[in-house]
This record gives C-alpha cells, structure tokens and sequence, in this order.
C-alpha cells in the first residue's frame, strides 16, 4: 500500500503483484538481489465513492544481511507504477522509496 499527499489532500493505492526474485551475488554474509513484479493496482481516492482498478508494475534491488544462519535483514529500493480507470477517469501513481524487510529462508 502506498499513500501521500498533495495540496493538502490524501491519496492512497493498493498494489498486489506476484514477484520473481533473482540473486545476481551470493556470499554467506550478504546477498545482492533484484526483483521484478506484475499485478492489479487498486484505489477509492480516484473518483469518490468508485474504486480504480488497473494494471501494476513493480521493481526494486536490495541487499540481504544474513545474521542468523536462516534469518536475513534486507533494505531494499524500490519503484512502483499502477495505471488507475474508473467511469472516464484515468490516473498514473508512481512511487520510489526504502523498505526493510526480515526475511526467513
């Protein structure tokens, strides 16, 4: 889920994508990785009451920090794009940002 504001109003989205993941290095402390997705985008801050809907993309490249022998901590950057349709009206959400996941393998 991604949100913000602007002017002083809010808007918010949902993404669901399903991912693939490659690691491009692998050393025992640290794996480097990058990922690529594709889903549906999803919002009812488009037009009032209607919720947006249409197709979503999503990438980033991140780094897996091993510190226990299954359990990774891993920041990742990452760029999202949803293209939104509902009754005439069209809207492109595009978003940058830092994660941090905990990953078990």
């Amino acid at each position: 889920m991604d949100g913000g504001s602007r002017s002083g109003s809010a808007f918010r989205t949902e993404q669901m994508a399903a991912f693939l993941q490659y690691h491009l290095v692998v050393r025992p402390a640290a794996m480097v990785y990058a990922r690529a997705g594709i889903g549906v985008g999803l919002s009812r801050d488009v037009v009032p009451d209607r919720t947006a809907a249409g197709l979503a993309a999503a990438g980033g490249v991140g780094i897996e920090f091993r510190f226990l022998p299954n359990l990774f901590l891993a920041p990742e950057l990452y760029y999202r794009n949803t293209d939104l349709s509902v009754s005439g009206t069209s809207m492109r959400v595009q978003s940058v940002g830092l994660q941090l996941g905990l990953i078990y393998y």
